[in-house]
């Protein structure tokens, strides 16, 4: 299937870097390749969820999270402009890779999974029966989670597994991708229960996980995807609750950690990015969050904040975020850009590189887990079950605040699983923030929902040219529309 794949996706321009795989006749002839082809799948995907050449830049800028005050090369600057505007889908465009390599990178590790499988289905054995089962079971769990990443960030996608006739491929909408994400990811954990398996040295760089640990990742994947995959609040208001409920109490059991290597072969260049001040800077709507006192958004006639600092009860304030007396980006580049506050919580992996980081990072860390599992419970009805997990959690441990009484509302509970979801996944993962502004309409109006299928897919299918954004396409389902439900500073008092 590699090269009837790689032809349906005309990758001629295929600039993933893959050095480890041999060539197709090679594998065919070696079955123990097959094992270190299967391998290397999963951070083709990392690399891709956090590359400079990727959307997770982009859409950290575009959910308000981070501002980008210098350069256009990542097209940082361009998505998350005021007031939004479409997205270039054309091939000459210079920033075209932002969903181009992602749609290229993902799809290609998928294919990678699918070959080995079908190796395996016509009877080849890797090494013995116990390793070819781990394969198996990882080779699912990669499906579903280069599905679940697909229907994350693209409009519509492929649908592609080992039996697939790749003649006869069907568009399917992003919801339909969520769905096979988590019926792929179902079938992992169902052979992870069924085996006893550690993952070779070199799968997930730093972690030899077990049979028992990946299923537990499997179900933090069905979690995550369930949660984030809504495009608008009424879409939220659908997700099953109840099944994401189930997954979390199955998922991680601690951070799930990968060691970065700078720009070697496991690279996080969203973490990186996000500790360079003076590239990017924390939106001051974030401040706003630990401060309501203090403005969530630089004056548009250029008057700097009063008072330049914030103050919080609230210790990540202080922690995990540093002021600067100065902001280094031209008034033209847009006051919306502006904020005296950068990312500081771990300026020890920055010690490598600029703008990659070196270092053991929990890019999904286990409060991820515990809050979405909070947000479950609330949301069935089990509000006491929502509240010990926050009042056991960072926002005691790390924020050093008060634990919430027993007679919050609803509404209050919902606000504070936002808040530690905020700040303890600040740019950890792709997307994370920009998902959770989508899914409650927080987005600003014209904000990029997902990416089009890339330009130069569309005509090596020789399909019609199309693009989203601004006010192309479907509103509050391709792009936000006019209901911009944010309660900010600038929101209450507007200038």
């Amino acid at each position: 299937m590699v090269m009837l794949f790689m032809g349906i996706y005309s990758c001629v321009d295929f600039d993933v870097e893959n050095l480890n795989v041999p060539d197709t006749s090679r594998v065919f002839e070696n079955p123990e390749d097959l094992e270190r082809i299967a391998g290397d799948a999963y951070r083709i995907i990392i690399n891709a969820t956090l590359a400079y050449t990727g959307p997770s830049l982009p859409l950290i800028t575009m959910a308000d999270f981070m501002t980008f005050i210098w350069g256009s090369g990542t097209g940082m600057y361009k998505f998350s402009s005021e007031p939004r505007g479409i997205f270039n889908n054309t091939i000459p465009y210079s920033c075209a890779f932002v969903n181009r390599e992602y749609w290229q990178s993902i799809n290609f590790s998928l294919s990678q999974v699918n070959d080995v499988l079908i190796q395996i289905k016509g009877g080849t054995v890797i090494v013995d029966r116990a390793t070819t089962e781990m394969v198996k079971a990882w080779c699912y769990f990669i499906q579903g989670v280069a599905h679940g990443y697909l229907a994350l960030v693209m409009q519509k996608g492929f649908i592609v597994d080992e039996k697939t006739n790749l003649e006869t491929l069907e568009w399917k909408t992003y919801s339909e991708m969520g769905d096979t994400a988590i019926f792929y990811l179902d079938r992992a954990i169902e052979a992870c229960a069924a085996n006893d398996f550690v993952l070779p040295d070199g799968w997930i760089r730093g972690s030899n996980l077990t049979s028992r640990e990946l299923g537990q990742l499997a179900n933090f994947y069905a979690a995550k995807f369930l949660v984030s995959n809504s495009r608008n609040a009424t879409e939220n208001e659908t997700v099953d609750w109840g099944k994401v409920k189930t997954y979390c109490q199955n998922g991680l059991a601690a951070d799930f950690t990968i060691n970065f290597d700078g720009y070697s072969t496991w690279v996080s260049r969203l973490m990186g990015f996000s500790h360079n001040e003076g590239w990017m800077r924390v939106d001051m709507r974030v401040i706003n969050l630990m401060d309501p006192n203090y403005p969530s958004r630089w004056n548009a006639d250029g008057t700097a904040p009063d008072p330049s600092q914030a103050t919080s009860d609230d210790l990540r304030l202080e922690s995990d975020f540093m002021w600067f007396s100065t902001i280094p980006a031209s008034p033209t580049r847009g006051y919306y850009n502006f904020s005296y506050y950068g990312y500081n919580r771990y300026p020890e992996f920055m010690e490598c590189a600029t703008q990659a980081i070196c270092g053991v990072l929990a890019i999904y860390p286990k409060a991820e887990n515990d809050l979405m599992e909070a947000e479950a419970l609330l949301r069935t009805g089990d509000k006491s079950g929502a509240l010990a997990i926050i009042n056991a959690g960072t926002r005691v441990t790390r924020g050093g605040l008060a634990p919430l009484d027993a007679g919050a509302t609803d509404e209050e509970v919902l606000e504070a699983i936002f808040y530690e979801r905020t700040l303890e996944l600040f740019s950890h993962s792709l997307g994370t923030g920009f998902f959770d502004m989508r899914r409650r309409n927080y987005l600003q109006p014209g904000t990029l929902l997902h990416f089009p299928v890339p330009g130069y897919e569309l005509e090596n299918l020789g399909e019609e040219y199309y693009t989203l954004g601004g006010s192309f396409g479907t509103p509050g389902v391709d792009f936000a529309d006019s209901d911009w439900g944010w309660p900010g500073w600038d929101v209450q008092y507007p200038y």
